[in-house]
């Protein structure tokens, strides 16, 4: 029994297929920069939202470009495959809008490539503040500095869960631990 199906029948099962596949291609998200590199823009305050939505594509090495300023955000968890590329260690500044807690950005390890880069981490007021805790073995951070806001009590700038690729960083405290070794050796 021989089955023919017409023009529009096929038509309709490659379009039902198209939406069921997610994107795949690499996204460059902005924040508070534009330019023709820019896939999608958000404001200053929208980082954390910029963040989630690379977070969401778990199968794309997305970029968050972030322009100069000064960013006081909620703890930042990129748990995907992102990179996070600031306009430059005296120009984009990112501390913790709270008081307590975690401060700067905390990276998990879902996938291996990472990379944060090209920014100041200020570590705000907190108890176990840490500027940067780096959990999974192919982060690359870069040309980033890590700093204490005054008043801050941090206990670690630098928090290496495990090891992955550390160049030119800069930690600044004026007391504490400057980095600490928390993973397996």
């Amino acid at each position: 029994m021989n089955r023919v199906f017409s023009t529009a029948a096929a038509a309709a099962v490659l379009a039902a297929l198209a939406v069921a596949v997610p994107r795949a291609g690499a996204a460059t998200l902005c924040v508070n920069t534009a330019g023709p590199q820019c896939d999608q823009a958000f404001t200053a305050a929208q980082l954390p939202n910029a963040v989630a939505a690379a977070n969401a594509d778990q199968m794309s090495l997305d970029r968050i470009e972030i322009g100069p300023g000064l960013y006081a955000v909620p703890p930042i968890n990129a748990s995907s495959r992102i990179e996070i590329v600031g306009a430059g260690r005296d120009r984009t500044v990112i501390t913790n809008a709270a008081p307590m807690g975690f401060s700067g950005i905390v990276l998990l390890a879902n996938f291996d490539t990472r990379r944060v880069s090209d920014l100041t981490i200020r570590i705000g007021a907190g108890e176990f503040s840490r500027g940067l805790q780096v959990a999974g073995t192919g982060i690359v951070v870069e040309r980033v500095r890590i700093e204490a806001a005054p008043g801050a009590t941090p206990s670690a700038g630098l928090d290496l869960a495990s090891v992955g690729t550390i160049r030119q960083v800069e930690v600044r405290l004026p007391q504490g631990v400057g980095a600490s070794l928390s993973g397996p050796t």
